[in-house]
């Protein structure tokens, strides 16, 4: 039996396809300057969790 392939988890959220639409609607958030001072991402290991909040909190944090 193989193990199922999982995700590396430094990997960026932009080269994980399915979580395109989370980071558009997190963008549309923060442009229009309602983005919520708390956030829950709930994903199975290894599908991007941890990587879209890290791509969400430079989002936030950063300037450029």
């Amino acid at each position: 039996m193989t193990e199922p392939m999982i995700a590396d988890p430094a990997a960026a959220a932009s080269d994980m396809p399915w979580l395109q639409a989370a980071q558009q609607r997190l963008r549309r958030t923060q442009t229009s300057g309602r983005m919520p001072h708390g956030l829950l991402i709930q994903a199975a290991p290894g599908m991007g969790g941890e990587s879209l909040a890290r791509w969400a909190s430079a989002l936030v944090m950063c300037q450029q």
